[in-house]
């Protein structure tokens, strides 16, 4: 579509099943609607920009040991494509990487796909040290998800993994050391 549609696009879109391609860049659609979301999980429809796709803004991995002072790890990954990696382990300084991805909106709509809800949103307590592992996810209409969880259920997992993963991909383009770093 080239003639400047702004709005909710209809969910009929998804019924069009010649419908292979569909590029709105620069038009103000805000998120498409799930059955077009559907066509495009299942390969069926090549959609451009991606961001369409979720009304995520930035998902934050947080690790954190709280039996060993300044150990710990934040991913962050934004909309925009940046990711910052904050490590420290003692007694080695504490390293922060930037990077840049491309995965952020298949990351993003893989979250709102999962699900923010508490059974199925990542946040696991490890057993041995009292450390736990959270997930943040901002939202473009600034809400932001978390809830604290005991157990860790295969969704929860995935998704971490998920995010962990995404980091294979990112073109890492600045390394720093320094000191612990404040949660």
């Amino acid at each position: 579509m080239r003639n400047s549609p702004a709005g909710q696009l209809p969910a009929e879109l998804a019924d069009l099943s010649h419908l292979r391609r569909l590029v709105l860049t620069g038009n103000d659609v805000g998120i498409v609607p799930e059955a077009v979301a559907a066509r495009w999980d299942a390969g069926k429809l090549d959609l451009r920009p991606l961001s369409l796709l979720h009304s995520v803004l930035e998902i934050t991995l947080t690790d954190e040991s709280p039996a060993v002072v300044c150990t710990g790890r934040r991913l962050t990954l934004r909309a925009d494509g940046n990711v910052t990696d904050n490590t420290c382990r003692p007694p080695q300084p504490c390293i922060k990487r930037e990077g840049r991805t491309r995965e952020f909106d298949r990351l993003g709509r893989f979250v709102e796909k999962v699900g923010l809800a508490p059974d199925l949103f990542l946040i696991l307590t490890r057993i041995m040290d009292g450390g736990s592992t959270r997930v943040s996810v901002r939202h473009k209409d600034g809400s932001v998800a978390s809830v604290e969880y005991q157990h860790t259920s295969l969704q929860q997992w995935a998704l971490e993994m998920t995010i962990r993963g995404s980091l294979e991909r990112v073109k890492w383009t600045k390394y720093s050391r320094g000191s612990c770093v404040e949660w």
